[in-house]
């Protein structure tokens, strides 16, 4: 599955990329709001074996693509993903079934040039194609970036409360976001 937009290319993520996924998750200031991030050169090739095993299920329901920039060649420079959240009580709860969850990253050299909200659009649009009723983001509440994507793609703030921790500072409780859309 190949997603595509004016100036970029979506397509599956695989181990293709290992070195230039690594260059931008090992890195600690474009990581700096991430849970789970900076992360090894295992961890990161392990996260994207794991990508392309989802690409392959039978019932997939989780979608991770390779953000490519046409412009320069195709040249890799993020990652967007969109996750079925059927497995979490606390979401299912809340929000009901078929509720996804978006996010993203991006090497910090394309930061403010709308590439993750083009990228978004298309994915929303897949995940409408896909059934699903909601999506969902969360963010540290210090990401202005990634709140003004969710903003700019019609996602409201459902609730600005959320605690969570990042890797780069593991023991400070930072505020998160959480923005819904109904699709």
């Amino acid at each position: 599955m190949i997603l595509t937009t004016k100036r970029l290319t979506l397509r599956p993520a695989d181990l293709s990329y290992l070195h230039s996924t690594h260059a931008y998750a090992g890195d600690m200031d474009n990581t700096k709001f991430m849970m789970f991030l900076p992360a090894t050169k295992e961890e990161t090739f392990e996260y994207i074996k794991k990508c392309e095993t989802a690409w392959l299920a039978q019932n997939q329901s989780s979608f991770e693509f390779d953000i490519l920039l046409k412009s320069e060649n195709n040249k890799f420079i993020g990652g967007i993903a969109l996750e079925l959240l059927q497995s979490n009580p606390q979401i299912t709860e809340t929000f009901g079934d078929n509720v996804a969850d978006l996010g993203w990253i991006l090497d910090k050299n394309y930061w403010n040039h709308g590439f993750v909200t083009e990228a978004a659009f298309a994915v929303v649009k897949l995940a409408k194609s896909l059934g699903y009723k909601k999506l969902i983001a969360q963010c540290d509440k210090d990401n202005i970036g990634s709140y003004r994507v969710m903003e700019k793609i019609g996602m409201t703030l459902f609730s600005n409360d959320g605690v969570r921790f990042n890797k780069c500072e593991p023991n400070v409780p930072k505020t998160e976001l959480m923005y819904t859309m109904d699709l």
